[in-house]
């Protein structure tokens, strides 16, 4: 028998099946006998290493992922150019602001001793060290809800702590260690954001997280090249800034600040995550919640095409609106307020929910409070904060909280999270069967910001 067989570089892009056929380096005309002797011609000459070295291929496979661009998301490359272009500046600003704490420790002062740089040293990091503890527990339990908000935060405090280091040797001499051990406060918050939010985002860059080993060995490849670079830089930019004058070092430090914080927020602004946090669930329901209030006051059972239809034209991972500085804001002053300890006078309406496993209060600032029973499973968590949303709205338009109004609009979001899935027919919550079609993950965690805390409570019967 006769076989021909070719060699690729490369298999097929997107969803071809077959490779180009003119792509192969190598061709082999191979023979088989009865005997199982095998036999081969060559009919195109195989490639020797220096023909086959290719310069963007070695790049490709050095910096980017195995199967790139069909093996991560494709905000990949330019989340990552953003994210390169950030670490020049932060490597470059580094360099000038070193030379700024090691004049305010001493460096240059015949006055100074070794020892008194050692005790400021030793302070600054033990003040970073237990910083880092308190912000951890301050802070831990929301860098899974807010990935994108902690993750600017990080680079943001970093300007904040090369600031304060640029400051440090112009400040009088009694203030400098307390400037310099804020400084290190700041790049521990830093280090501990971008840590947290970092496996979060190349999660989500991951396809099906069947990669994440190769996605964070490349990430590794592109840290060390953009440190190369900033190195390289960073020493003409010393060697220039030496005899320069302190204006000139401090434009040089502000524009490379303002470079960094663009980038970020670039860099940020162009991951579309598919999970559902508070504010990506306030874009998503958002004109299904206000249709939903505007149709209130119009009895107890909605029309389900009209359902249908709303939830047909909710928006996508990639064209849903989420604003960082309202979701910064809502994270210090919530006015939905999940899993706090139990506030018994909020609780006038239990009633209504005898049969959810869930209940909404009302209290203080006109906060919403939502708490979940024992038995609480991911729709319920959902639809929980849902029915708050929608709580909410009527709210703003003037209505009263009472019994009635959260029966009526537990009515509606039972309806909507019922509503059957136009082309799957009749189903347990197709509500996240139709979203789920849009590209939204339900599979995963919902980062809404509810804690282990659950409540259990029944009718007692009176005698």
């Amino acid at each position: 028998m006769k076989f021909r067989i070719r060699e690729y570089d490369k298999g097929p892009d997107g969803d071809s099946k077959t490779p180009d056929k003119e792509s192969f380096h190598s061709e082999y005309i191979l023979f088989t006998t009865n005997d199982n002797e095998v036999s081969s011609t060559v009919t195109t000459k195989s490639r020797y290493f220096y023909e086959s070295l290719n310069i963007t291929k070695v790049l490709s496979d050095l910096f980017l992922p195995i199967g790139y661009p069909d093996s991560v998301d494709k905000s990949y490359l330019p989340y990552q150019l953003y994210d390169g272009l950030q670490g020049l500046c932060s490597y470059w600003r580094g360099v000038v602001s070193t030379k700024a704490v090691l004049e305010a420790s001493g460096v240059g002062n015949s006055e100074a001793t070794a020892f008194s740089a050692a005790i400021q040293w030793a302070l600054r990091d033990g003040t970073g060290m237990i910083g880092g503890l308190v912000f951890s527990y301050v802070c831990s339990s929301y860098f899974d809800t807010h990935v994108k908000e902690f993750r600017l935060f990080a680079d943001v405090i970093n300007d904040v702590a090369l600031t304060l280091d640029m400051f440090a040797p112009i400040a009088p001499a009694e203030y400098s260690l307390f400037i310099l051990s804020l400084s290190t406060f700041c790049k521990t918050m830093c280090g501990m954001s971008a840590g947290a939010t970092k496996g979060r985002i190349t999660q989500h860059f991951a396809s099906d997280n069947g990669n994440m080993a190769d996605l964070t060995a490349k990430e590794s490849t592109q840290e060390t090249l953009v440190s190369l670079l900033g190195m390289i830089g960073g020493v003409y930019v010393a060697r220039w800034l030496e005899d320069a004058p302190i204006s000139v070092t401090w434009w040089i430090f502000w524009f490379l600040t303002a470079v960094h914080v663009w980038a970020n927020y670039k860099g940020v602004m162009i991951i579309k995550l598919a999970t559902l946090n508070p504010e990506r669930t306030d874009g998503l329901f958002r004109d299904i919640v206000q249709t939903l209030v505007d149709n209130h006051d119009g009895g107890n059972d909605m029309d389900e095409g009209k359902l249908q239809a709303i939830v047909q034209r909710a928006p996508s991972p990639d064209t849903v609106s989420e604003s960082l500085l309202h979701s910064t804001w809502t994270l210090f002053f919530p006015r939905l307020v999940l899993s706090k300890p139990l506030i018994l006078k909020y609780l006038d309406c239990i009633q209504a929910f005898q049969q959810e496993s869930y209940i909404l209060g009302y209290g203080g600032g006109r906060r919403i409070y939502i708490w979940l029973g024992v038995d609480a499973r991911k729709v319920d968590r959902l639809q929980g904060y849902v029915h708050a949303m929608l709580i909410r709205g009527l709210l703003d338009q003037g209505k009263e909280w009472s019994v009635e109004l959260v029966q009526r609009s537990l009515v509606h979001v039972k309806q909507l999270f019922h509503v059957r899935h136009p082309l799957r027919g009749q189903s347990k919550y197709s509500l996240l069967s139709c979203l789920e079609d849009k590209g939204w993950d339900f599979h995963s965690r919902l980062y809404l910001g509810y804690t282990d805390a659950r409540i259990e409570w029944s009718n007692i019967k009176e005698d």
